[in-house]
């Protein structure tokens, strides 16, 4: 995996969370797939789950069995989750650290899990991303936080801005 503080992503799978969670309401989800590498390099849009304007619960059946028939066979893995929070709410919440210790729990391979936090302003076609990990240590998960970088240039004019990665 890359650099735990550094998440590498391609322009497609930001595209991705851009035109489906930064174009909508908060408290919608997908998943973020890529290579053993650790580059986010799709995402999966959870249409299916349930939401309301304070929490999001994943349809795991339904991301299961995509994951399961498109991203397996390709060599493809769930990296992580991005997930929006309403306002200026950019830090994952207990039961949002809880999901990614789970999720650790059932891909021992993961040294961590992917949680940025998406704050969409819906009304501009806007979003503002924070990067974050939920990472595997021997006391357990524990949250930390991350940049994001693109793998590749965003070409053209973009409506959103992605912090530059320290290295």
């Amino acid at each position: 995996m890359s650099d735990p503080l550094i998440l590498d992503m391609s322009t497609d799978a930001l595209l991705g969370i851009y035109h489906t969670i930064g174009k909508l309401p908060a408290e919608t989800a997908g998943v973020i797939g890529g290579t053993d590498a650790g580059v986010g390099t799709v995402f999966r849009f959870d249409s299916t789950g349930r939401y309301s304007i304070s929490w999001y619960e994943p349809n795991y059946g339904d991301l299961g069995r995509f994951v399961q028939a498109r991203w397996h066979p390709v060599d493809l893995r769930v990296l992580g989750v991005a997930h929006s929070h309403p306002g200026r709410d950019d830090e994952p919440s207990t039961a949002d650290i809880d999901t990614a210790a789970h999720m650790l729990i059932l891909d021992q391979e993961l040294p961590y899990i992917w949680m940025p936090i998406i704050n969409p302003i819906p009304d501009a076609g806007n979003f503002w991303l924070t990067s974050w990990i939920v990472a595997r240590t021997s006391a357990g998960a524990i949250l930390q936080r991350a940049q994001l970088r693109l793998a590749e240039p965003l070409g053209g004019s973009m409506p959103f801005s992605v912090p530059p990665a320290v290295g």
